[in-house]
């Protein structure tokens, strides 16, 4: 089954929108609503990081798992101790940042 928090969550959903500055319909987050995840990210054809900190409230460390058990080969989970869904404390985005730039290093 598809990770449930899309479907779980819309005010989530309407909230990442609006700071991100896009404005959205009710039927959007209807049809965001139906998405099967799982199902689209198996047609990701390239290795792909995902980040998840392990004081994430937010998303279940179980859907990051189930996220990449689609994912190409290659792709990888990391776990950054301590850290929260937003990366909030300067040392996780330090933590984060070096996690991206080592994967960045390895496959550019």
């Amino acid at each position: 089954a598809a990770p449930a928090y899309p479907a779980a969550k819309p005010q989530m959903i309407r909230s990442v929108l609006h700071r991100l500055g896009i404005s959205e319909s009710e039927q959007f987050i209807v049809e965001l609503q139906k998405t099967d995840i799982i199902s689209a990210i198996k047609r990701i054809t390239v290795p792909v990081l995902i980040i998840h900190g392990s004081s994430d409230l937010r998303v279940p460390f179980s859907d990051s798992e189930e996220i990449l058990a689609a994912l190409p080969k290659g792709s990888k989970l990391s776990m950054i101790s301590g850290c929260d869904h937003l990366f909030d404390s300067n040392t996780c985005r330090d933590s984060l940042i070096t996690h991206i730039t080592n994967w960045f290093g390895k496959h550019l």
